[in-house]
C-alpha cells in the first residue's frame, strides 16, 4: 500500500485516496513578490503589482510564521507524543543533512530517500523547512525563502495512525488515511476542524475531499 501511496505522491495524485487538504496561510500577512514563482513554464514569474519591498521582512516573517504555526495547529488532531515514531520520505535528502542527527538514511530508489526520526526531531524539520530564518540559518546564500519553495518534497508517515502527511509547503498540506481504521480516524478529524477550525480547509478542494471521505452518504 505505501509503495503505491509513494507513487502518487510523487505523480501529485494524493487527493485520489481519502484525505483532508489542509490551508495553512494567511494571505492578509503577505503581500509576496511573485503571484507565480520563476520556474521552468515561467522563467520570469509573475510579479505582484501590490508587492512593497520596504515591508518585505515583515510581512515575510509574519506569513511563514503564520503558516507554521497553523500547520502545528493541524499536527494536534493527531495526538502524536514527543517520542513517537515517524518514518520520513524526501526527494532531497541533502536540503534535510543540515539538521539530521544520527539518522540511518536509506535509498529507495534514485531520487526518494527516507529516514526514521521521532517526533520532536520530525517537528525541527518541519521548522527548518518552512520557516524562512530557520532556513537561512543553515543556508545563509540561499536564493529562496525556504526549501519547500524550491521543489524540496517530503511526507511523514505515522506508523501507529497508518496516516501519511504530506507538507508540500507554507500553503497548505494533505492528510491520508492507508486503511479503513485509520479513515474512521480521518473522518472524525475532519469532522473535528469542520465544525471547529472551519479556517484550516483548503475551500478548493472541500467538495472533493467530503466525497472521498464519506461516499455521498453523509450530509456535512
Amino acid at each position: 500500500m505505501l509503495e503505491s501511496v509513494i507513487n502518487k505522491w510523487k505523480n501529485h495524485n494524493l487527493r485520489d485516496l481519502d484525505y483532508i487538504n489542509f490551508n495553512f496561510e494567511a494571505n492578509c500577512h503577505f503581500e509576496p513578490m511573485y503571484l507565480k514563482l520563476p520556474s521552468n513554464d515561467c522563467p520570469e514569474g509573475i510579479i505582484n503589482p501590490k508587492y512593497d519591498e520596504s515591508k518585505e521582512e515583515e510581512m515575510r516573517s509574519d506569513y511563514y510564521n503564520n503558516s507554521y504555526n497553523n500547520i502545528l495547529e493541524t499536527l494536534k488532531f493527531l495526538n502524536l507524543t514527543p517520542d513517537e515514531n515517524c518514518v520520513v520520505y524526501s526527494n532531497n535528502i541533502i536540503c534535510l543533512k543540515p539538521i539530521l542527527d544520527n539518522c540511518n538514511v536509506e535509498l529507495i530508489d534514485e531520487y526518494i530517500s527516507k529516514f526514521e526520526c521521532k517526533f520532536d526531531t520530525l517537528i525541527k524539520i518541519i521548522e527548518y523547512t518552512t520557516i524562512p530564518e530557520i532556513y537561512h540559518k543553515y543556508e545563509p546564500e540561499a536564493s529562496f525563502p525556504t526549501c519547500k519553495d524550491m521543489d524540496m518534497m517530503d511526507f511523514y508517515f505515522f506508523p501507529r495512525l497508518n496516516m501519511i502527511y504530506y507538507i508540500y509547503d507554507q500553503r497548505g498540506g494533505i492528510l491520508v488515511s492507508l486503511d479503513s481504521k485509520s479513515k474512521s480516524e480521518l473522518i472524525n478529524i475532519f469532522k473535528n476542524v469542520h465544525d471547529n477550525y472551519r479556517n484550516l480547509l483548503n475551500p478548493y478542494w472541500f467538495n472533493n475531499m467530503k466525497t472521498n471521505l464519506y461516499k455521498n452518504e453523509l450530509n456535512i
